[in-house]
């Protein structure tokens, strides 16, 4: 991981929890990245661990969706 604070999140890193949101799966976002599925699961893993939270939750995907969306800032007009 390179020297980033805790927290901090670069903007590679929105677009694939928008893709995530926007697609509803991990599959989805992969199809829509153009990337491998094992490339977006590592990604929200590393995104979470920087974050220290769980986007989502898979007893729950509808919820942890939701929560998703609800957590990205209003895109800029």
């Amino acid at each position: 991981m390179t020297q980033k604070t805790r927290s901090h999140l670069a903007w590679n890193d929105f677009e694939v929890v928008l893709a995530i949101a926007n697609a509803g799966s991990l599959s989805g976002a992969s199809r829509t990245l153009g990337v491998s599925h094992a490339t977006v699961f590592r990604r929200l893993g590393d995104i979470e661990q920087r974050l220290g939270v769980s986007l989502l939750k898979e007893a729950e995907p509808a919820i942890g969706q939701r929560l998703l969306a609800k957590s990205l800032p209003a895109p800029p007009e």
